[in-house]
Formats: structure tokens, C-alpha cells, sequence
């Protein structure tokens, strides 16, 4: 490893940063690997020993530390209490909203600065993006999106402790709860911001403009700003037909363009009532949870298994699955048949399971990989838009068996959702980020029609696997999922069979010396 050291003054850092930048092109443009480190050497304890030739105009303070903008004379004078703080290793250091802040460094920096707030900050937050709008200055982020990012954690933390058993909560979500309910500090901001919204929507005329739903992608791409104050566009934007690509914040709205008002249009991404509901959500409604909560997550509620359909597991099923096994942990002296039949219920009401699952998992489409660490665990890989079909019991009518639909969905920062929908009714859907939660629920939503039916609960479905249910087990699909991989970047994966390939060997070996033993099929797989 080589070094390029580049130095200057303190009051230099633009000449410094434009050369070594330039340097590192250069030296990339050569094959070169380069990496950037900050190194801010000097330690002035004494202000004698500063040469102006050298540093600029710098100023300094009583004890040494140094301000290369304003002397703290100046600021004293103004006004302006100045402190000194020397930061250890380890620590963080915090200003407080609308505090400025100056130093030196010593030492390695290996990060520059990064900007936190706490929640109960997103009231400054709010006041400001407003001033800055006054004083038409550009935002570095955007504070809406930023607040309903807040919001979606805290619906999402809601929804999982309303699902979880007492003791068992998990701490994150506890954290978010405390910032909601009535009178909450994120409940308070987001319903500000409603306000504010909703007063400036009514200084626009409704009849002449017409409201159209924002695309969900609007600013995905690009920044939208307004085009007078550079306001912020994530939450509503005004626009007009002759101008497709500048938008205008609700406040100049009527600047935007001199065109009638019949060519004008106002972009919300969500509707007063929706965002209301939202409000109503964090302050603990149920209803109005469950709503946006199928927004954040894509839930669909299936009646007394709503509180069921999304559940955060955090830890890896510890089960090891064989490579190519069918093991639905069923009994295996079911007698299985060829031929398939619908299951028929005898005259005293039980079910008739002499015959077992008549079809294999049926893969629809294949999907494409997300290189991230939530799309896989150590026994499967999970592409997403992964679709396949599969026969089970009917959850409406357990003594049938019918088709499911099962799919791995993108949950955004959650990673991967799954979902398994009853192909003769849709509405029919239950959805987990774990694909094992996922079919469980719908093996306990059989189970809980089969007592309401009168019906015996099937004895031999006492559990399910559920990856093998979705088919990422099925050594050809898995193969087919495999080559999507050829750098082997999924590493928990790879490094997991790896590991586990020459024991594997050895285990199906004796494994197939004793299979013969039993009898029978499963997924028109032979088990001898």
C-alpha cells in the first residue's frame, strides 16, 4: 500500500479536496485501487507558532482552539455564545437544533461529521424547512419524507406488538410506541404537518383544480423542488400541463404559470382523510391501523387471522433441511395413492386422509436475486417475484384440497414478504417475512375451520415446512436459483453449503440405506 499526501492550510480545504480528487482519478484511470483518508495533523496549543502564510485567516480562541470563519470576537459581540468541547474516542458529540458549529481536528479522521436527530427533533425539523423556504434556500434531504419514513416504522412497530403476546415484545417496537398515542411526540408532528397541509390546500381553488393522486416513484429518481422557494415536493406538488417537468409547492401554486386553472393540477400523495387516518393510527385505532398497516406492509386481513398476518421473526429457523428432501414432518404411514382425489368426508364426519397431496410444487416464475442480506438465510435463496403453486387443504373447506398461490414480495427495508393466496379466492391471503410463519398460519387456519366444521383436525398435519411449500427446496428449482448467483455474493448461502456439502454426502447415504424402509409419496416424490 502506497500514500499520496497532499497538504495545505487550514482555510485551504477546497484546494486540498479538488487536488487529491483529482490525484485519485488519475491514479484509478491507471488500474489503480484508491482510498480516501482525511488526515488533519495539526495541534495548536500555542497561537504563536501559527504562520498566516500558511493557515489564511485563521482565528483563534482564548485557549488555543481554532474558527477559520468568524473570530469569536465578533460573535461575542453579536451575541453568539461560544463554547469549546474537545470530543474523546468513542463519543458523540450533538448541537442542538440551530446551533453552529466550528474545530479542529487531530489525528485520523476515517468519517466526516453525521447529522442525527432524535425524534422528538422533527418539530425543529419542520420550522426549518419553513424558514428555509422563506429565505429560498435548497434542503439537503426531505424533512416529509424523512417524517412519514418515522411514521411507517412506528405503524409497522404498532401492528407487531398489537400481534405479540404479553412479554414478549420486542424492545424497538416499545421505543416507537412511546412515541405515539394521543399527545405522542411523532403523533404531534405528523399531525402539525396535516395542518399545515390542509390550510394551504384550502387557499387553492378546488373547483377549477383538479386533485390527482401522486405516482408512488414521483421523486424516487430525482429531487422535486419547488420551482420559486425550493420547497419540497414528496408530499403534494402543484403543476400545470404546459410545464410536465417544474412543479410549485401549494404556496405558489398560482405562481407556477399564467395558463387557466382548467389546465391545473394538484399532485397528493396522500389525501387529507388518509393522512388523518393516519394520524388516528398512531394514536392506537385499530381500524385505522390495520389500514396502514396493509399500506407499509401490503397486508391483506383475513378475518380472526388478521392479528396473525405479519409477525417480525428475528431469528433463523435453527431446523436443518436436507438438500432435495420432501419432509412435510407428516406421518408416513399414510397410505398415499397415485390417482388423485378430492378428500371426501365420511358419514361421521371426520376426514378421510387416506390420500395424500396429489401434486408437486408447480414454480410459475423464477424472479431475479436482490443482493442483500434479507434475501436469503443459510437453507434458501429468495428472488424476488418468486411465484409457484401448490395443492393443500381448502382453508375454507378442509375436506377439499385446492390450489395456493405463493409469491415472495419486496417489503422495502423489511427485505422479503411472503405471501400464499388461495387461488379460488383471492381475498383468501396470508403474509409473513418468514416463509415457515407463512404456511403455518395457513396449516392453523385449516386446522381452526376443521373444529368449527365439526370436523376432526387432521391428525398428521401437526406442522409444515414451509420453504419446501413455497419450492425453493426442489433441487431444480434451487439449481435454476443458483445459477442466478454465479459470484456466490448471497455469502450466509453459500458459505452455509459449503460447509455442510461433504457432510450432506455422508448423511444421504446412510440416510438412503434406511429410507427403503418406508413407503410411500410425497409430492409425487417415491420415498423408497
Amino acid at each position: 500500500m502506497k500514500y499520496v499526501l497532499v497538504t495545505g492550510g487550514v482555510v485551504s480545504g477546497l484546494g486540498k479536496g479538488v487536488t487529491a480528487s483529482s490525484i485519485g482519478v488519475l491514479l484509478k484511470a491507471c488500474g489503480l485501487r484508491v482510498t480516501s483518508i482525511k488526515i488533519d495533523p495539526y495541534l495548536n496549543t500555542d497561537a504563536g507558532t501559527m504562520s498566516p502564510f500558511e493557515h489564511g485567516e485563521v482565528f483563534v480562541l482564548d485557549d488555543g482552539g481554532e474558527v477559520t470563519q468568524f473570530s469569536p470576537s465578533i460573535l461575542k459581540d453579536e451575541g453568539v455564545q461560544v463554547y469549546r468541547v474537545v470530543q474523546n474516542a468513542g463519543e458523540y458529540v450533538l448541537t442542538f437544533p440551530r446551533a453552529y458549529h466550528a474545530g479542529f481536528n487531530c489525528g485520523f479522521n476515517c468519517a466526516e461529521a453525521v447529522n442525527v436527530a432524535p425524534v422528538d427533533w422533527l418539530a425543529h425539523g419542520q420550522n426549518a424547512v419553513e424558514l428555509y423556504s422563506k429565505e429560498t434556500r435548497k434542503t439537503s434531504l426531505s424533512h416529509d419524507k424523512l417524517l412519514l419514513g418515522a411514521a411507517y416504522e412506528a405503524v409497522k412497530a404498532l401492528w407487531e406488538l398489537s400481534a405479540s403476546s404479553v412479554g414478549n415484545e420486542n424492545t424497538t417496537n416499545l421505543r416507537w410506541k412511546s412515541f405515539c398515542g394521543k399527545n405522542g411526540t411523532l403523533t404531534n408532528a405528523v399531525q402539525a404537518r396535516l395542518r399545515m397541509e390542509e390550510e394551504r390546500l384550502a387557499d387553492i381553488d378546488r373547483e377549477s383544480s383538479s386533485l390527482v393522486k401522486m405516482e408512488k416513484d414521483f421523486d424516487s429518481n430525482c429531487e422535486r423542488e419547488c420551482f420559486s422557494c425550493f420547497y419540497d415536493l414528496h408530499l403534494s406538488a402543484s403543476g400545470c400541463k404546459c410545464s410536465p417537468d417544474e412543479y410549485a409547492c401549494l404556496k405558489h401554486s398560482d405562481d407556477l404559470c399564467s395558463c387557466e386553472e382548467k389546465d391545473r393540477f394538484v399532485l397528493l400523495r396522500y389525501t387529507m382523510d388518509e393522512l388523518s387516518s393516519l394520524v388516528r393510527a398512531l394514536e392506537g385505532e385499530s381500524d385505522d391501523l390495520k389500514i396502514w398497516a396493509s399500506k407499509v406492509l401490503g397486508v391483506q386481513h383475513s378475518d380472526e387471522y388478521q392479528n396473525k398476518t405479519i409477525s417480525v421473526i428475528k431469528e433463523e429457523e435453527d431446523k436443518k433441511l436436507k438438500e432435495g428432501s420432501f419432509d412435510l414432518n407428516i406421518d408416513l404411514e399414510l397410505d398415499c395413492l397415485e390417482n388423485p382425489k378430492e378428500e371426501e368426508v365420511s358419514t361421521s364426519g371426520e376426514i378421510n386422509t387416506s390420500e395424500n397431496f396429489s401434486a408437486s410444487v408447480e414454480p410459475i416464475n423464477l424472479g431475479f436475486l436482490i443482493f442483500g442480506k434479507l434475501w436469503c438465510n443459510k437453507h434458501a435463496i429468495f428472488p424476488k417475484g418468486f411465484t409457484s403453486r401448490v395443492k393443500f387443504y381448502n382453508v375454507l373447506d378442509p375436506t377439499r384440497m385446492s390450489y395456493y398461490i405463493s409469491e415472495v414480495l419486496d417489503a422495502g427495508l423489511i427485505g422479503p414478504l411472503f405471501r400464499v393466496t388461495l387461488e379460488e379466492s383471492p381475498d383468501e391471503s396470508f403474509f409473513n417475512v418468514s416463509a415457515q410463519q407463512c404456511w403455518e398460519m395457513v396449516l392453523q387456519r385449516v386446522k381452526h375451520t376443521s373444529t368449527n366444521l365439526g370436523l376432526t383436525t387432521l391428525p398428521r398435519l401437526e406442522s409444515i415446512n414451509g420453504l419446501q411449500m413455497f419450492g425453493l427446496l426442489s433441487q431444480s428449482t434451487v439449481q435454476a436459483i443458483e445459477a442466478l448467483d454465479p459470484n456466490h455474493r448471497l455469502i450466509e448461502y453459500w458459505n452455509h453449503k459449503n460447509q455442510t456439502q461433504s457432510e450432506s454426502k455422508d448423511h444421504f447415504i446412510s440416510s438412503n440405506c434406511s429410507v427403503s424402509l418406508t413407503k410411500g409419496k410425497l409430492f409425487g416424490v417415491d420415498l423408497m
